[in-house]
């Protein structure tokens, strides 16, 4: 009777110690995830000392599973010169097995050079580190933009499905200035306006453009768009709001652009 009781214990400790290597093995894989990050495109001009935007991203989660905020102590880009003030992260199941997440990220630059990233290396909470391919980002502070000749007029458009742009313009100037193109950064929204695009000084005119002319397209995008215009035969360079392009769409679509 003594062995068989013995027998069962042995059996019961086993069983507690095979359920507890199988949490754990769960907690571990849980803390062990890979994410899958959209194909994000920043391209903007820092207008004060820091700016803030968003990394959109994707993630297969079968059962239990633990949040993204919970596991990550610190994350920072490929670029030292890219300093990263304050991050959050938002995550929200969108469908059975896949959750949508949002890294958003206030960082501010070294030097007036434009800076680049690609990756982002993210420190979890296990020790672990891991790198991400997120797209690209690049920089640059408010430098060699001139702010009086033009100034926004009516309302202006943040958010569009697709990279384009809708905004009025009033030339502040005492001169005629030409309209000449619209861009990012990195020229890769590209715009071309006639060349007989004139405003006089004082005169308002209406920037529409259905769609820019585009090198390589991405999942989600934010943009300084970048008006180029000439006065006195000089060209001068005048920095917009930011603008969004992809982001207001429902999350679901926001999932399948992202894991396809």
């Amino acid at each position: 009777m003594k062995k068989r009781n013995i027998i069962r214990f042995s059996t019961l400790i086993l069983l507690v110690l095979l359920l507890l290597v199988f949490f754990l093995s769960i907690d571990t894989k849980d803390d062990d995830f890979d994410l899958l990050f959209a194909d994000n495109y920043i391209s903007c001009i820092i207008p004060g000392d820091s700016i803030s935007f968003n990394i959109f991203g994707a993630r297969e989660v079968h059962g239990r599973g633990n949040l993204i905020p919970e596991l990550i102590s610190d994350i920072e880009f490929n670029n030292k010169n890219i300093r990263i003030k304050a991050f959050s992260v938002e995550e929200a199941q969108v469908t059975k097995d896949h959750h949508i997440f949002n890294f958003i990220v206030e960082t501010e630059i070294v030097g007036d050079n434009v800076e680049k990233a690609n990756e982002i290396l993210i420190f979890f909470n296990n020790q672990k580190t891991k790198k991400y391919s997120i797209g690209e980002i690049t920089l640059v502070n408010n430098k060699n933009y001139h702010e009086n000749d033009i100034e926004t007029i009516h309302s202006f458009t943040i958010g569009y499905p697709i990279p384009s742009l809708d905004v009025g313009i009033k030339n502040k100037s005492n001169d005629t200035i030409n309209v000449n193109k619209v861009y990012d950064l990195n020229k890769n929204l590209n715009y071309s306006f006639d060349e007989s695009t004139e405003l006089k000084q004082q005169e308002n005119y209406d920037i529409i453009i259905s769609t820019f002319e585009e090198e390589k397209a991405y999942d989600f995008y934010t943009i300084t768009p970048i008006l180029q215009y000439s006065k006195n035969g000089q060209d001068y360079f005048h920095n917009m709001h930011d603008v969004i392009y992809g982001v207001l769409i429902p999350d679901e679509e926001k999932i399948q652009k992202i894991i396809n």
